[in-house]
C-alpha cells in the first residue's frame, strides 16, 4: 500500500501555477500591456515638501509663508575679466530689462574684485513665472560674449535634469548587466530570459504607480534601477556567490560609512556655516555622521533580503524601526528638541541594520571580520586625517582667502583620497 504523499502549501501553490501556466501567461501579458500604457498617466510631483504631514511645524510654516509672502525670483550673476567701468555700464543695461526690478552693484569687494563683477538681480515675478524666466534669458542674452557664471533657480527643472541623468545611468547599467550575463550564464538563452524578466518587472513597477495618484520625481527616477544579482544567484542555487555578495556589501558599506563619519565629524561645522549659514546645522551633521554606516548597512542588507524573497521580514523590521523612531518623536523631542529626534534616527537605523544582519545570518553563511571591516578602516581613517592635516599645513597662505565652501570641499577630497589610497595599499599588502 502506497503512502499518501503530503505536500507543503508552497509546493501546492507552485504546482497550481505550473498547471495553469497559460492562464498566468495571459494575466501577466495583459498586466504588462496595461502597465506600459499607464506609465504616461503617472503624475510626477516635483514638490517634496508636499509629503510633509499637515500638522508638522515645517509644513505649517511653509503654508503660512506661501499665504503671506511672495518669493520673488533672484539671481547672482558674475562676469569675469572686465573693468569696473564696463561692469557699471552692464549693471545699468541689466536694470533696463523688463521684468528686472533691481540690480545691486557697487565698487566694494562684495561686488567687484580681481576684475570680476558680481550682480545681484531681483525680478518682478516668482521663480516659476514665465515672465521671470523670459527676463532671465534676456539677462544672459545681454551678457553674451562675456565670461558669465550664474547662480539661480529660475528656469531650472531639477526633475528633468535628474530624469536625464537616471536615463544615462540606466543605459550604462543595462550594458553592464548584459555583459555580466554573457560571461556568467550557463547558456546564451538565459540572457534574453533574464532581460525579459528585468524589463517586465520595471514596467510593472512604473505602470502601477498611477494607483497612488502622484509620486515624487525621485521615486519615479530610481524605480527602474534593479539589482537582480542576488535573486539570480538564489534561483541558480549559488549559495557561495550569495555569501560573497553579502560579505562584499557589508565590507564596503562599512568602508563608506566610516569615511562619512570622518568627513562630517571633521567638517560638519564648516559645511553648516558655508551651506546653511548656521553653525547649529553643522552640529546636527556631526551627530548624524554616526548614522552613516547603519544607513548603508540597512539599505544594502535590506536589498539582499528582498532579493532572497524575504520581503515580509524586511517589511516587519522596517515597521518596527519606524515605531522606535516614533517613540523618540513622542518621548524625546518634547525634552531635548531636534537632538532627541536625531538620537531617535540613530537608534532606529542601528536597530534596523542589526535586525537585517541577524536575519541574513540565519539564511546565508557569510563571513565577516571585525578587524578587517571596522577596526582597520577606522585606523586608516585616523592615519588619513593625520596626513590630511600635514599636507594642509604645506598649502600657501593664499589658500586661506578661498571661499569657505570651496576650501572645505577641497579638504574633503584630500581626506577621501588619502583614505582610499591607504585602503588600496592595505589591500595590496594583504594579497
Amino acid at each position: 500500500m502506497q503512502e499518501k504523499r503530503t505536500e507543503s502549501p508552497m509546493t501546492k501553490l507552485s504546482r497550481f501555477i505550473v498547471d495553469k501556466r497559460k492562464a498566468f501567461y495571459l494575466i501577466f501579458a495583459a498586466t504588462f500591456v496595461f502597465c506600459a500604457a499607464s506609465i504616461h498617466k503617472v503624475q510626477i510631483n516635483n514638490d517634496i515638501t508636499s509629503y510633509l504631514p499637515t500638522q508638522t511645524e515645517t509644513r505649517r510654516g511653509l503654508t503660512i509663508m506661501d499665504e503671506e509672502f511672495i518669493t520673488l525670483g533672484s539671481a547672482n550673476v558674475m562676469v569675469s575679466n572686465i573693468t569696473y567701468q564696463t561692469a557699471l555700464e552692464l549693471s545699468q543695461n541689466l536694470e533696463d530689462i523688463p521684468g528686472v526690478s533691481e540690480v545691486v552693484f557697487d565698487d566694494t569687494e562684495d561686488h567687484y574684485k580681481n576684475s570680476s563683477a558680481l550682480f545681484a538681480l531681483s525680478f518682478d515675478g516668482e521663480e516659476t513665472d514665465p515672465a521671470t524666466v523670459e527676463a532671465m534669458d534676456e539677462v544672459l542674452s545681454v551678457l553674451d560674449g562675456y565670461d558669465v557664471y550664474s547662480s539661480t533657480q529660475i528656469g531650472r527643472d531639477e526633475s528633468a535634469s535628474l530624469q536625464k541623468e537616471m536615463t544615462v545611468i540606466l543605459a550604462i547599467a543595462a550594458v553592464v548587466i548584459v555583459v555580466v550575463l554573457l560571461f556568467t550564464s550557463k547558456s546564451y538563452m538565459e540572457v534574453p530570459v533574464y532581460l525579459i524578466v528585468f524589463v517586465a518587472a520595471a514596467v510593472l513597477n512604473m505602470g502601477t504607480n498611477f494607483i497612488f495618484g502622484t509620486i515624487s520625481f525621485i521615486t519615479n527616477s530610481i524605480a527602474v534601477l534593479l539589482l537582480p544579482s542576488v535573486a539570480k544567484d538564489q534561483a541558480e542555487g549559488r549559495t557561495e556567490s550569495i555569501s560573497g555578495s553579502v560579505s562584499m556589501a557589508l565590507r564596503y558599506s562599512l568602508y563608506m560609512g566610516i569615511l562619512c563619519i570622518g568627513i562630517f565629524v571633521l567638517f560638519g561645522c564648516p559645511l553648516g556655516i558655508s551651506v546653511f549659514k548656521e553653525e547649529q546645522a553643522g552640529h546636527c551633521m556631526q551627530i548624524l555622521a554616526w548614522l552613516c554606516p547603519f544607513l548603508y548597512l540597512a539599505a544594502t542588507m535590506g536589498s539582499i533580503l528582498n532579493g532572497l524573497g524575504c520581503t515580509r521580514i524586511t517589511f516587519l523590521q522596517n515597521t518596527a524601526s519606524m515605531l522606535l523612531r516614533l517613540f523618540f518623536v513622542l518621548a524625546a523631542i518634547p525634552r531635548f528638541g531636534i537632538y532627541g529626534y536625531l538620537c531617535g534616527m540613530l537608534a532606529s537605523e542601528l536597530f534596523l541594520a542589526l535586525m537585517h544582519l541577524y536575519s541574513l545570518k540565519k539564511r546565508v553563511a557569510f563571513t565577516w571580520s571585525a578587524w578587517d571591516m571596522i577596526l582597520k578602516p577606522a585606523l586608516l581613517l585616523f592615519l588619513a586625517t593625520g596626513i590630511h592635516y600635514a599636507l594642509s599645513g604645506l598649502l600657501p597662505e593664499t589658500a586661506g582667502s578661498m571661499p569657505l565652501f570651496i576650501k572645505t570641499a577641497l579638504q574633503i577630497l584630500l581626506l577621501s583620497f588619502c583614505y582610499g589610497f591607504l585602503l588600496l595599499y592595505a589591500h595590496i599588502l594583504r594579497r
